[in-house]
C-alpha cells in the first residue's frame, strides 16, 4: 500500500471491535463506496494485504483473491472483508488464532493493512456451466493444498470437501463430452485421496477407513488410497487388515518401498497382539487351574 500506517500508533476511540473481546480489530483509513458494496457469502474477492508482527513486515501481497466465508482466508481477513466496502482502505489488529500462519507464538498479535480491490457475485452451481464448476473446484483444491503447506488442516480438509461437492454435483447432469466428463471422474478421484490424507493428519482413522473402502470399490489401483487404509487400519491396531490392504500393492510398484516400511509395522504390530492374546489366554489357563484345585480341595474336605 502506498501509505505506511502503525495500528499501535492509532487511537482506541477509531476502532471497531469487531468480535467485542479486543481480538480483532479494525480500523478504516479510506472509505469505500458504500455499504452496499460490501461482499456477501461466496463473492469472489481480490484485497491488497500487507502483514506485519511486531512491527516486522512478514507478508506483502499486491493481490489476493479467495471467496468470503468458504474458509478459503485466513478467518480474521474473511471476517474483516466481509464488513469492508469495495475501494476502502483498514488497518486491523488480530490475535495469532485468527491468523493460521504457522510457527506463530500463541499471544502474539498481527497487524493487517487491507485494501479491498474488487468483489465478483458468487455464482449459484446451477447457474454455471460444466467447465465453470471445474474452474471452481481447481480453486478449492489449490486452497486445499495452501492450507496443507500451512498446516491447518481443518481449513484444507473443509476445502476438499468443498471441492468434491462441487465435482459431484457437475457429474449429476448429463454430460455428452466424453473428455469432459473423464476430466470430472479424475479430479473426483484425485480430491477424496487428498480428503483421506488430511484426515490422517486429522486423526480420523474411523472415518477414512470407512472413505477408503469404499472409494476403492471404484478406484482400485489408486495407491494413495491403499496407503491411507492401511494406516489407518494399523493406528486401530488392526495389523491384519492392514496387511491385506498392503497386500493389494505390486512387488514392483514405484511406491512399493512406502508401502514395504509400513507392512514392517504392521507385521511387528501383529507379533505384539498375538503375544498379548497368548499371554493373556495363559493367565486365563493358571488362573482357571488355580480355582479347580480350589474346588477339588474343598469337594476333599
Amino acid at each position: 500500500m502506498a501509505e505506511e500506517v502503525s495500528a499501535t500508533a492509532a487511537s482506541k476511540e477509531e476502532w471497531l471491535d469487531v468480535l467485542s473481546t479486543g481480538s480483532l480489530m479494525k480500523k478504516v483509513l479510506q472509505a469505500g463506496e458504500g455499504r452496499e458494496t460490501r461482499p456477501q457469502k461466496g463473492d469472489l474477492v481480490t484485497i491488497s494485504a500487507r502483514t506485519l508482527l511486531k512491527g516486522q513486515e512478514i507478508e506483502n501481497l499486491p493481490s489476493y483473491s479467495f471467496r468470503v466465508q468458504e474458509n478459503e482466508a485466513c478467518p480474521a481477513w474473511d471476517m474483516l472483508v466481509a464488513i469492508m466496502e469495495l475501494k476502502e482502505r483498514a488497518l486491523a489488529r488480530a490475535a495469532s488464532r485468527f491468523d493460521r500462519r504457522p510457527g506463530l507464538a500463541e499471544d502474539a498479535e498481527l497487524e493487517y493493512e487491507l485494501e479491498l480491490l474488487a468483489s465478483v457475485p458468487a455464482v449459484a452451481q446451477e447457474d454455471q456451466d460444466v467447465d465453470g464448476l471445474l474452474a471452481l473446484h481447481d480453486s478449492k483444491v489449490e486452497r486445499g493444498a495452501e492450507w496443507m503447506r500451512k498446516e491447518s488442516f481443518d481449513f484444507a480438509l473443509n476445502c476438499y470437501r468443498r471441492g468434491l461437492e462441487v465435482v459431484e454435483h457437475a457429474l449429476e447432469r448429463k454430460i455428452e463430452d466424453e473428455s469432459q466428463r473423464a476430466k470430472l471422474e479424475t479430479r473426483r478421484e484425485k480430491v477424496i485421496a487428498n480428503i483421506a490424507v488430511v484426515q490422517t493428519k486429522l486423526g480420523l482413522f474411523a472415518r477414512n477407513i470407512e472413505l477408503c473402502t469404499t472409494a476403492l470399490e471404484e478406484f482400485p489401483a489408486n495407491v494413495k488410497l491403499i496407503y491411507q487404509l492401511a494406516r489407518a487400519h494399523l493406528e486401530l491396531n488392526t495389523p491384519d487388515a492392514a496387511l491385506a490392504a498392503i497386500a493389494r500393492v505390486a512387488p514392483d510398484h514405484p511406491s512399493r518401498g512406502d508401502f514395504d516400511a509400513l507392512q514392517k509395522q504392521a507385521q511387528a504390530k501383529a507379533r505384539a497382539n498375538a503375544k498379548t492374546e497368548k499371554d493373556l489366554y495363559k493367565r486365563m489357563s493358571a488362573g482357571l487351574a488355580v480355582v479347580k484345585a480350589a474346588h477339588a480341595a474343598t469337594d476333599a474336605d
